[in-house]
């Protein structure tokens, strides 16, 4: 029964229809999402449940030699490092120019001072195409790391990784006064840890001490970094409860909504490869202002949006559920869910029984996506398919090329 309920696919569904479950509750005075809304739901829990059922058609078989693992992750390894290296020289310098006017301001008013809009030149970089390129670069690698530091961890239960990506995400929030990157790490490792056997939990129980101030330290950087005047009850209800959940208002106020582009464009699979089709659009644009991308005008038209749900405004937040639907209403989801479940199921089976590196980044990388889609969809966002890229030519590289200058013993 543990063993089924710490699979990626269980977590996924359980964490999916758990939050609609309380999202109906309206707890905060958040609207209540229609039926058809937690019917979509559910359609989607019932489509991973399916991908994943389908696997046991599927062999699991040996595609690369033993050693080649080894060989996989000096190379994912190396690529750590180098990021971690370029990351705290830039977040570093950042840092330092950042607490000048941290400490001598508001956190409202730092952020407004800092950061560019489009008709103000933010301080932090005194350029605007400097300030994009940082995003660019930085957001991506976070990732990676945050990433490869789960795997290191679940793979070898090493917690230095795993620190460093801490660390990093924690020195980005700290300058961009954001909370969600160190929020997907402490919430992904708990769930590696969910889906870590039970030599894992020997090793932990023998490094409690450790554990405890590993969380303890980091989730002090939750709670401080989310204190703006909100009293505790009332950080409680907007950072976990509001945040969690008005994605599904969001989605039903979409549905609702006969205006909607929702409700009045297909977008045909473009929206799931939304971050990828905004990569390659930053770059046509450049040569042609003209060219149009659905993704890239969703992501703007909702975080200009705001749109008053029960007792708040909120925009952004619309979930992979938007993501699906619009590509094809309820069989994009029926069918997204069908793959991505059948994917991810394949590749936890994979690792169970070879416990490739390449397997266990797949796994975290896929579920952090579906975690975290229930704020804004991760598959509209460039960092996952930037860091899905960096996985597979590290898969392909490590299959046809087996030495490499940082590779050799």
């Amino acid at each position: 029964m543990r063993k089924l309920l710490s699979t990626p696919l269980t977590i996924t569904i359980v964490w999916w229809i758990g939050w609609a479950i309380i999202s109906k509750c309206s707890f905060t005075g958040l609207d209540i999402p229609t039926d058809k809304t937690f019917f979509i739901v559910f359609l989607f829990a019932l489509s991973l449940a399916i991908g994943g059922l389908l696997t046991k058609l599927l062999p699991v078989q040996e595609n690369f030699e033993p050693k080649s693992n080894q060989q996989m992750e000096k190379r994912f390894n190396f690529l750590f490092n180098a990021f971690s290296v370029v990351l705290f020289v830039i977040l570093g310098t950042l840092a330092i120019k950042c607490s000048l006017l941290l400490f001598s301001h508001s956190g409202a008013d730092y952020k407004r001072l800092a950061f560019s809009t489009e008709d103000y030149t933010g301080f932090l970089f005194n350029s605007k195409k400097l300030e994009n390129l940082y995003f660019f670069i930085s957001s991506p690698l976070l990732y990676y790391v945050g990433i490869y530091g789960l795997v290191d961890f679940w793979k070898n239960t090493n917690f230095k990784k795993l620190a460093i990506a801490f660390a990093l995400n924690g020195l980005d929030g700290y300058i961009r006064l954001a909370r969600v990157n160190v929020y997907m790490l402490i919430i992904m490792f708990l769930l590696v840890l969910l889906m870590s056997n039970s030599y894992t939990f020997t090793i932990l129980k023998k490094k409690k001490k450790q554990l405890a101030i590993f969380l303890l330290s980091f989730l002090s950087i939750l709670v401080i970094g989310s204190f703006r005047g909100y009293k505790a009850n009332e950080q409680f209800n907007r950072f976990i409860i509001d945040y969690h959940t008005i994605g599904f208002s969001l989605f039903d106020y979409e549905l609702k909504n006969p205006n909607s582009p929702l409700n009045q464009t297909t977008t045909y699979g473009r929206l799931s490869i939304g971050g990828l089709e905004t990569f390659f659009t930053i770059f046509i644009r450049q040569f042609d202002k003209s060219y149009y991308s659905p993704a890239l005008s969703n992501s703007i038209r909702m975080s200009k949006d705001q749109i008053h749900i029960g007792h708040d405004s909120y925009n952004s937040f619309y979930t992979l559920l938007y993501t699906f639907y619009s590509d094809g209403g309820f069989f994009g989801v029926i069918l997204a869910g069908v793959l991505i479940g059948l994917y991810m199921h394949s590749k936890f089976k994979r690792w169970e029984k070879f416990h490739h590196t390449v397997d266990a980044f797949y796994v975290v990388l896929v579920l952090s996506t579906l975690i975290l889609s229930i704020f804004v969809s991760q598959f509209e966002i460039m960092r996952t398919w930037i860091v899905l890229i960096i996985c597979l030519l590290v898969d392909i590289s490590t299959k046809y090329f087996k030495t490499l200058p940082f590779n050799k013993s």
